[in-house]
Formats: C-alpha cells, sequence, structure tokens
C-alpha cells in the first residue's frame, strides 16, 4: 500500500466528537430541538449561541485544524451539559434544578460563546474562499476563541479528552426516555440516533480533497503574435546552468494573454524534451487566498505524497529527492504574492526555497510591472497587446463569417487596446449577435465592458479580469490609487509624472500611488518614455462606467486652469513654451472639453468656455480644427455672454481661412464683427473687433479685389488702435494697407507704407512682425523686378524662422524662396524649397488648396526642365485642390481653367514633343508693356489685360 493510501485512510477516521458535530447540519437540527426542550430560558440562549458557534465553524472552514479543534472543544461541553441534564430522567423538575444549579456557569458560558461567534464572524467576512490555516490576525482571534473556551471548561470542570462516545451513548438513551415529556423532542432524537448510527460512515473531508491534482492545460488553440516571446523564453530554459534553473517571470495586464504564453511554452517540443511530463506542475495560484492554501496548493499540484504534517519540508524533500529538472508553473500568482493579511514574507521564503533547488526552474505569471521576491534572479518579459495582424486573425478565427470592412475592424480591435481577452469576447459577440464591427463599435463607445461581461462563466468577463486588479486588497487599501487610477482613466493619451502635480494636487503620496497601480498592472508606462503613464483603454472603459461626476468635473476644472495658465499666441515671447505644453496635453484637452459632463454651474460654464476659445486660438496659430472651433462657439453660445460668442465666431471664422474655406470664413468674421460692436463701451471688444478686422482684410486679398473696402476697413482699425495706443498693431494696420497698395498694383506706394510699417513695428512688435514686413517687401520688390533686392528680403526672414515656431509663417516664407529661385533660374534650389514646403503644409495643415501654390511652382519648374510626364503630375494635383475650393470663391473658376489650360498644353506636347505648342514661360509674376506686374493666377477681370503676347524678361538672371 503507497503511503498516499495510508495517509488517506488514517485521515479518515476522525474523533468520536467531531464525527458528531464537526460540519453536520444534521447535529444543528437536533440541537434546535433540544433547546425547544429545555425549560430555562437562559440554557435555552446558551444552547442557541452555541449552534451559532458551530454554524460558523462550519461556514469558516472545512478543513482548519484550528477551528476542528475548537469545534470539537465546543462539542464535548454540549455533550456534558446535556449529560448534566438528561441523568435527572425522573422528571421535568428535576432537570430544571439540575439546570438552576449550574445558572451562573451557564450564564458566563454564553458570554464567552458570544465572543467566540464574533470572532468567527470577523474571520468569516475577510475570505471568499475556504479559510485553512489561520495566522497571525487570525491566529490571535481563534487563541482568544480557545482562552474563552478554557474557561468555560474550566468551570464545568472537564478535561480536554472526555469519553465523548460513550457520552454520546448514554445520552442517546436517556433522549429515548424523555419522549414523555415533550413532543418535540422526538425528531431530534431520531435524527442524533441516525447520526449515531452513520459515525462510522461519516467522514470529515481534508485539506487535500479542497484542491485537485490538476495536469498543465494545453496551449489554447487560438494563440497569435506571440511566436517571437515563446521562443525567446523556451531558449531561457533551455540553458544549463549549473548554479541554479532559469526562473522566468512573465509581466503584464489582466487579458493580456500571460497565461496562454506560459502554456504555449510549457507545451513546446522542446520543453516537452527537457522535462518529461511528470515533471512539469501547473499551480493555479489564483486560489491560494493565504500563506498556507497556497502551501497546501503546492502540496497538492506537486503531487507530494510525503506526510510529516510540515508541507513544505515535505515538498522540499520530494522535488530534491531526483535531480531530474522539473519545471513548476506558478500561475496568477499576484494572488498570494498581495494578499492583504501581511503574509508576504512567509510566501516569499516559500517561493525562494524553491527557486535555490538548481534543478527546478520556475515560470511565474502574474499581473504586474515587477517580478516578485527580490532574492531571486529572475528572466522577466513585460507582454505587450498583441500587434494588429495578430489582432485580426483573432477576430478572423472565431468571427469567420464576417463580412465587415477591415477600416471597421481595425478601429473597433484599437478601441480594445489589441488586447487578446478583449478582441476574442468581441469577436465571439459578433459572432453570436451577428453584428457588424461597425455597430459593435457603436455599442463599445455607449456600453464599455458591459458588453462584454454578460457570460455565466467568470473567466469569460472582461469585468470580472478588470475587478480582480481594480477591486484587489492592494488597490482598495490605498485611497491614493484609486483617485489616480479613476483621474487617468479620463485621460485617453495618459500623462507624464511630471503632470501629476497639477493634475490631482491633493494626492498625499503620488509615488505611493502609482506603485500600488503598477504592482497591479493597472498603470502602465511607455515603452519608449517611461515617464509617460496611461492605463489601458479597456480599464478606461470601465472605471468611466463606475465613477462619480465630481472627479470629471474636478479633472476638467484642473486642464481649464492648465489652459489658462498656458495661454498665449503665436507672436508672444512665450507662445513656443506654452506651446509645447498644450500640445502635450492635445488630446486630454479635447476629451476633456468635448466628451464629459455640462457645467453644473455658470461660473464653471464661463471658465469652461474662455478655456475652450483660448485652447482653439493655439490649435489655429498650430493646427487648425474647425470641429474644435464649432464646439467652441456652441459653448459660447450656451454661456449667453456676448464678448465669448463673438470671440468664438472670430476663431471660427480665422480657422476656416486659413484651411482655404473662404466664404464661410468670411461669414463667421461679420457675424463676430457684429457681435463685438454691440460691445462698443468695451475696450478690449473695441480692439478685438480691429484685429478681427485685419483679419478679415487678409482673406479679401484672396477672395475680393474691391480695394476700396478693404481700404476703408483698414483705416477704420487704424483709429482704433491709435485711439487705444496699441503701437503694435498699428503698425501691423499700416503693414496691410502696403499690402492693399501693392495688391492693387500701387507698388511705390505699397513700398512707402511697408518701409513705415517696419519702423514702428521693429519698436512695437517682435520677430514674426519683422518677417512679414521682410515678406511683404519681397513681394513689392519682385512686382518691380528687383529680384535680388526680393532675395535678400526672403534670406532675412528665413534666418529668423528658426527663432519663431509659427508653421504657417514658415511656409510662406519657404514657398517665397522657392519662387524667387525659380525666377532667378536655380531651379535645384527653388525645387529644394519647394518640397520644404509641402513637407511643413502636410505636417501642420494636411492637405488644402493653398497647397496648388507650391506644387504649381514645381509644375514650372518641370516644364522649363522637358519632364512633362512629371509636370502633369503636378498640375493634376493642382486641378484637384483648385476643384476643393469654396463654390462661391471667385477665383475658383479662373483657377481652374488655367490649370485645364496648362494640362492640354502637356497633352500635345506629349503626344509629340518635337512640336512646339506655344508654352508661355511659366512664373507667378507676368511683367505686362507698362513695366507694371499683376498675378499670373487668372481674377474676375482678366479680360481687360491680354496675356498673350506678354514679352517675359529674365531680371538679374
Amino acid at each position: 500500500m503507497s503511503n498516499r493510501t495510508r495517509r488517506q485512510e488514517r485521515s479518515s477516521v476522525p474523533t468520536t466528537a467531531r464525527r458528531a458535530f464537526s460540519a453536520s447540519k444534521q447535529v444543528i437540527e437536533v440541537l434546535t430541538s433540544v433547546a425547544g426542550l429545555v425549560p430555562l430560558p437562559y440554557l435555552k440562549d446558551a444552547l442557541e449561541v452555541a449552534q451559532r458557534v458551530l454554524q460558523a465553524c462550519e461556514d469558516v472552514t472545512t478543513i482548519e485544524q484550528r477551528v476542528k479543534e475548537l469545534q470539537d472543544r465546543i462539542c464535548d461541553l454540549l455533550l456534558v451539559i446535556l449529560d448534566s441534564l438528561t441523568v435527572h430522567k425522573d422528571s421535568k423538575d428535576r432537570m430544571r434544578e439540575a439546570a438552576g444549579n449550574m445558572k451562573e456557569d451557564i450564564e458566563h458560558l454564553k458570554s464567552n460563546l458570544e465572543k467566540i461567534a464574533r470572532n468567527l464572524e470577523e474571520i468569516k467576512g475577510q475570505k471568499r474562499w475556504i479559510l485553512f490555516v489561520f495566522k497571525d490576525a487570525n491566529q490571535s482571534k481563534l487563541d482568544q476563541c480557545f482562552a474563552n473556551l478554557t474557561v468555560g471548561l474550566e468551570k464545568f470542570n472537564l478535561s480536554n479528552n472526555l469519553r465523548s462516545s460513550q457520552t454520546l451513548q448514554e445520552i442517546q438513551a436517556r433522549l429515548g426516555k424523555m419522549q414523555d415529556v415533550a413532543k418535540g423532542i422526538h425528531e431530534g432524537v431520531e435524527e442524533l440516533k441516525t447520526v449515531v448510527a452513520r459515525l462510522g460512515q461519516s467522514k470529515v473531508r481534508q485539506a487535500e480533497n479542497a484542491f485537485k491534482q490538476r495536469p498543465i492545460p494545453l496551449k489554447p488553440r487560438i494563440f497569435y503574435g506571440r511566436d517571437d516571446m515563446v521562443d525567446e523564453i523556451t531558449g531561457w530554459l533551455l540553458v544549463e546552468n549549473t548554479d541554479n534553473a532559469p526562473h522566468v517571470c512573465i509581466l503584464g495586464p489582466g487579458g493580456m494573454g500571460k497565461t496562454s504564453l506560459a502554456l504555449a511554452v510549457a507545451n513546446s517540443p522542446l520543453i516537452d524534451a527537457k522535462f518529461h511530463q511528470t515533471c512539469r506542475f501547473w499551480v493555479p495560484c489564483v486560489e491560494a487566498t493565504s500563506s498556507n492554501a497556497f502551501l497546501q496548493l503546492l502540496y497538492v499540484s506537486l503531487r507530494t505524497t510525503r506526510d510529516t504534517k510540515d508541507a513544505l519540508a515535505d515538498i522540499l524533500f520530494e522535488l530534491s529527492s531526483s535531480d531530474e529538472p522539473r519545471l513548476i508553473l506558478l500561475d496568477n500568482f499576484e494572488t498570494p504574492w498581495n494578499l492583504a493579511d501581511g503574509s508576504q514574507t512567509e510566501i516569499n521564503d516559500i517561493l525562494s526555497r524553491l527557486a535555490n533547488l538548481r534543478h527546478v526552474a520556475l515560470i511565474v505569471t502574474m499581473r504586474g510591472t515587477n517580478p516578485p521576491s527580490e532574492d531571486i534572479e529572475w528572466r522577466t518579459t513585460n507582454i505587450p497587446p498583441t500587434d494588429l495582424e495578430a489582432s485580426r486573425l483573432i477576430w478572423s478565427k472565431i468571427n469567420s463569417k464576417s463580412k465587415d470592412d477591415p477600416q471597421d475592424v481595425d478601429r473597433l480591435i484599437e478601441s480594445l487596446g489589441r488586447m487578446p481577452f478583449g478582441v476574442t469576447l468581441m469577436a465571439s459577440l459578433g459572432k453570436e449577435s451577428r453584428l457588424s464591427a461597425s455597430q459593435l463599435l457603436t455599442e463599445w463607445a455607449r456600453a464599455g465592458t458591459d458588453m462584454l461581461s454578460d457570460s455565466e462563466v467568470p473567466e469569460k468577463s472582461m469585468n470580472r479580469s478588470i475587478a480582480l486588479s481594480v477591486d484587489s486588497p492592494l488597490v482598495r487599501r490605498n485611497a491614493d490609487a484609486l483617485v489616480l487610477l479613476k483621474t487617468l482613466s479620463l485621460l485617453p493619451a495618459g500623462t507624464t509624472r511630471a503632470q501629476l502635480g497639477w493634475l490631482l494636487p491633493t494626492l498625499k503620496s503620488p509615488s505611493s500611488a502609482i506603485a500600488t497601480l503598477s504592482r497591479t498592472a493597472l498603470l502602465m508606462s511607455a515603452e519608449e518614455d517611461d515617464q509617460k503613464l496611461f492605463v489601458l483603454p479597456v480599464v478606461q472603459s470601465y472605471m468611466n462606467s463606475r465613477m462619480s461626476d465630481d472627479v470629471r468635473q474636478r479633472a476638467r476644472r484642473a486642464f481649464c486652469e492648465y489652459i489658462l495658465q498656458h495661454n498665449s499666441r503665436v507672436r508672444d515671447p512665450n507662445f513656443k513654451r506654452d506651446a509645447a505644453a498644450l500640445a502635450q496635453e492635445d488630446i486630454n484637452i479635447q476629451s476633456a472639453l468635448f466628451g464629459w459632463t455640462p457645467a453644473k454651474n455658470e461660473e464653471d460654464l464661463k471658465k469652461i468656455v474662455q478655456a475652450l476659445l483660448s485652447f482653439t486660438w493655439f490649435r489655429h496659430d498650430t493646427r487648425p480644427d474647425t470641429k474644435l472651433a464649432v464646439h467652441a462657439v456652441h459653448i459660447a453660445r450656451l454661456s449667453g455672454n456676448g464678448f465669448l460668442i463673438a470671440d468664438a465666431l472670430f476663431a471660427l471664422g480665422s480657422i476656416e481661412g486659413r484651411l482655404s474655406q473662404f466664404a464661410s470664413a468670411l461669414d463667421h468674421l461679420q457675424e463676430a464683427r457684429k457681435h463685438f460692436a454691440s460691445l462698443e463701451r468695451d475696450t478690449t471688444a473695441r480692439l478685438r473687433e480691429a484685429e478681427c478686422a485685419l483679419e478679415y482684410v487678409q482673406i479679401q486679398f484672396g477672395t475680393n479685389w474691391d480695394t476700396d473696402e478693404i481700404t476703408s476697413l483698414l483705416h477704420t482699425a487704424l483709429e482704433v488702435f491709435k485711439e487705444l495706443s496699441d503701437g503694435r498693431r498699428y503698425g501691423l494696420c499700416i503693414l496691410k494697407i502696403g499690402t492693399a497698395n501693392w495688391s492693387n498694383g500701387k507698388f511705390l506706394t505699397a513700398l512707402g507704407y511697408l518701409n513705415l510699417a517696419k519702423k514702428v513695428l521693429d519698436e512695437h512688435g517682435n520677430l514674426l512682425d519683422t518677417i512679414d514686413c521682410a515678406e511683404h517687401l519681397a513681394d513689392v520688390h519682385t512686382s518691380l523686378g528687383n529680384l535680388r533686392e526680393a532675395l535678400e528680403e526672403r534670406k532675412k526672414a528665413f534666418k529668423i524662422l528658426e527663432q519663431v515656431d509659427d508653421p504657417l509663417t514658415s511656409i510662406r516664407i519657404v514657398q517665397g524662396l522657392a519662387e524667387t529661385h525659380m525666377l532667378l533660374d536655380h531651379d535645384i534650389l527653388a525645387m529644394q524649397y519647394a518640397n520644404q514646403a509641402l513637407s511643413i503644409r502636410q505636417q501642420h495643415f494636411g492637405r488644402t488648396p493653398s497647397m496648388a501654390n507650391t506644387f504649381e511652382i514645381m509644375g514650372q519648374i518641370y516644364i522649363r526642365r522637358g519632364q512633362f510626364k512629371d509636370a502633369r503630375g503636378a498640375y493634376e494635383t493642382v486641378l484637384n485642390l483648385w476643384s476643393g475650393l469654396d463654390m462661391g470663391d471667385p477665383q475658383r473658376d479662373g483657377r481652374i481653367n488655367h490649370c485645364e489650360n496648362i494640362l492640354q498644353l502637356l497633352a500635345k506636347k506629349e503626344a509629340n514633343p518635337d512640336k512646339v505648342v506655344g508654352f508661355r514661360r511659366l512664373s507667378r509674376w507676368a511683367y505686362a508693356p507698362d513695366g507694371l506686374s499683376i498675378l499670373l493666377f487668372p481674377r474676375s477681370d482678366e479680360g481687360k489685360i491680354d496675356l498673350e503676347p506678354l514679352t517675359y524678361r529674365r531680371i538679374g538672371s
């Protein structure tokens, strides 16, 4: 017979008292009958308290040795009390007399039993699983229970070794003779007889029966994107080390596939060749809810047979009995490692002892960012999300009949953070519901993780998976960690450690909160920047549906303050610094100002509008976005504040102008001017109205040739700036007047205004103003045929560019250099600057009609070089871009006709390269016989001047 069998047989023979009372519902029912029989209330109460204690023992555990001992002692005590009462079988009065003699002792016993019941209830409340052994605080509670019970036993002069079996038999006989005292005892006697009759057959389950021996599960069928990691970890485990076997720790958030990766490694052919099947062990640590439970789990999972009552010694002895390589997979090790009972030292000791065995390799999977014991040399890997291709394979393998748009599937996968568990659940949901990826994406935005948590199987619930970390004792006992988690869940782009100072100024210990969330892998660090902190998309979704509005409002107020602290415009000296600060939080700011609940009071709403406008102007100066500006107008109208409404319309119109949406831009700027005018007593409003007029004029330059209207607006604004002593804007207004005269062909007049503007702005302006002056002076010199002077002005402006941060200004200066070099026949330099201008525009503004100017320069250079195919490509792009202009743009049709004419000439040239098709010398500037210049781009009045017979001259070449 094996040691295992003998040990099981020994453990199956419980004590007589334990057979009768431990874990027996029938005995509790019998006690209820006996309590009803007892004629004295205080004795009945004591028996009922004893029932509560026995029931509490049943609820707390069925395998804990100390609790069983406590049950035994209580059972012994009850036997003696019943023995003392039922021995007086002649009459009910004799029973009353016997009970009366014990009244004081029984009442004292009742008090002690109530204390025991309370202690057991506290222990019961701590655990969700069966408690096997109590340590530390729980141990002390049990010790107190024994102390209280010992007092009761001493009162009755009992020993710990009562002859329970004999006493039971005597009680059974006495109860049988008392049936005529009360009919209610009959059922209890019969039940007790049944219990006694079955004593030889009953058995208390031992701890080893609570844990099942389980083989290592197979590698998951759907497993993609982890082959490199499997190979790497397998390589670590195959390395022969004379000192110690390899110890591998797989870290990461829940749902990333740590267990799947570990099982893929453990079942790989190379691992199978090194570690025999009987020498590979899987330990599901999620069941280890105490240090002793972990020890018992190890004992069973490692198939230990030695039984000396010292489980750890038995485990180590059997592992050391052979030098054959062993592999132990400790799955979900975060459960025992992060216990709330302070038992980490014991867990660490157990783990270290296993690691010290030279032939025992370990694979540990756990939620977190750092491995457990520092006493062990680990090879660690942090498991990332699967890549997009692997995520697609997971989706298609599960939802194989899906005919979704691949882009919708990709968006859905990205919204889940490419978490394999999330993709698996979503694909299964799509398969079962037959909803498209687009429909699922819409539902995800509304329902979040709740849509992936409706399974009756806990392992298939997203909410349960996340809750294991969020509701873990480690997080719950750190209030700062919960606050940090909630706040970061509102930030789709995460944030840096340094930003927490203004975002969460009330955190007592940010470092402790970060450490706690990192230990549970709820908080991640960016791979490329460990200062960047973020919460996974699925966790964000989970937390957002479980968050109070106060948390959202506090975070939004923090962002509003942050924006207003960095409120500057492109020409302000601090703009570069402020722009960098706002760009860092751009995505989070948009989420804060767009996606959260409305403000609760007028003051909050006003601050939100102010912050939104400040951020909109920042985006106007960096990356214009009409959606943001439209939202700003909407929120401003809700506030009812006239100035804020006007400023929002101003921002919207100005942004539309930058994006070549000229018609709507002029409408919104005109509406903004009217709102500002209605606030004429407000000095700030008058100033903003004049600034709005300057912006209006700037757009009019490109769309309206009524220079009288433009000049009138400029002179009106000029008087406002002069009256308000705003020297800088006064200079800018003079600059615009000079530009208006240049556009009207009055070049010498324009030159006079521009030189005056330069003088004023040198005193009151900034670097960008200096650049503007140089740019417009270059335009006038070009029109006068002074190309060398024009080039020098553009070079001056270009040198200043590196000191400022304004993409639109950079585009204008770089493109101006391309034009001037083209006119000077410097084709190589012209092409270089043209490409640079395209790159800047694409980066900051995307594809807009304004890019057409740059492509036309390139097309002209290609024609001059005879590269007609490339020229055709450039002009086709120009035609496409001009076609995207507003239908109301007066230059749209003329520009389109111009491109179509060029393309027709190119088609003739490509068809017959030797044929002279009559290309004009293409440049931006055409020189008329009177020496004046006009824009090459056709105007609504182009019929007044015949461009075809013009003779083009090369100036300064």
